[in-house]
């Protein structure tokens, strides 16, 4: 029934594909929306899959990865890259949304409801900075539970256990890439959550950690070059993946068109 119930949402919500993967096309005030009825309804194992362009170049390469995306109840352009190309490739969605906005956004929620969100990942220090932050911020959330993510592997049943106890409303998950979405993929049905949402780095924004773009530059869309500048370690990763997504995008674009040819072509034989 689980399975079932995720399917079906996967298949009601309109998508916009890029090659083998899709974006859902859901404004950030309907998913809002969604995700309020599936926590009141009780529903769980609904996860959200933020798409940039490093797990879209990662699907190429990556079954594991290339599974959880497409079986995905919601997929959002987190990357502006993303949001752009299904503008190019003639099938727009309403708008992009990031990550670490829509984090905050579910906090806002969890607040007003009194919802339960689960705390994991990063480092000790970045997580309980972000636990007191999100109580000062949002008095109204129910705090379920936090646990960082320098877990080893034999310590894995107990952070499953952990969170299936304490029956989070929201979990938030700031883990590297890959690491989120095979936790997630390896464990869900035993997460016993309603929504689950892996972030990455947004802990780290939260805190303070780590600065984000200029919202001149957000609004740009070149948030990747700015990252890039600012953080020398990943500039050859983010180079390398924005490099693959252009050919990977241009090779879309031709194969739509080639295939849009073939089909005037039967419309002109059959006329």
């Amino acid at each position: 029934m689980k399975g079932q119930e995720k399917n079906s949402i996967n298949d009601v919500i309109q998508k916009s594909w890029i090659g083998d993967c899709f974006v859902s096309k859901i404004s950030k005030v309907e998913l809002m929306d969604n995700v309020k009825t599936w926590i009141l309804d009780g529903r769980k194992n609904m996860y959200i899959t933020a798409i940039n362009v490093s797990k879209f170049v990662r699907m190429r390469t990556d079954r594991k990865m290339a599974a959880y995306i497409k079986t995905s109840p919601i997929n959002i352009a987190d990357g502006f890259p993303i949001f752009l190309a299904t503008k190019l490739l003639g099938d727009p969605i309403p708008e992009r949304i990031t990550g670490v906005d829509f984090m905050e956004d579910l906090l806002g929620l969890a607040d007003k409801h009194g919802f339960k969100v689960f705390f994991l990942g990063s480092k000790p220090h970045v997580l309980n900075t972000v636990v007191d932050m999100a109580r000062k911020k949002f008095s109204g959330i129910r705090i379920a539970g936090k646990r960082d993510g320098y877990f080893k592997d034999e310590e894995i049943e107990d952070v499953i256990q952990e969170i299936a106890l304490s029956e989070p409303d929201i979990l938030l998950i700031a883990l590297g890439l890959p690491q989120k979405e095979y936790f997630v993929d390896d464990h869900l049905k035993r997460l016993n959550a309603s929504v689950i949402l892996p972030v990455g780095g947004g802990f780290d924004v939260f805190a303070g950690e780590k600065k984000r773009a200029p919202r001149w530059v957000q609004n740009a869309g070149i948030e990747w070059l700015w990252r890039s500048v600012y953080d020398r370690s990943r500039a050859m990763l983010v180079y390398k993946s924005a490099l693959n997504f252009i050919f990977m995008l241009a090779g879309e674009f031709v194969r739509r068109r080639m295939m849009k040819k073939r089909m005037n072509n039967v419309d002109v034989r059959n006329s």
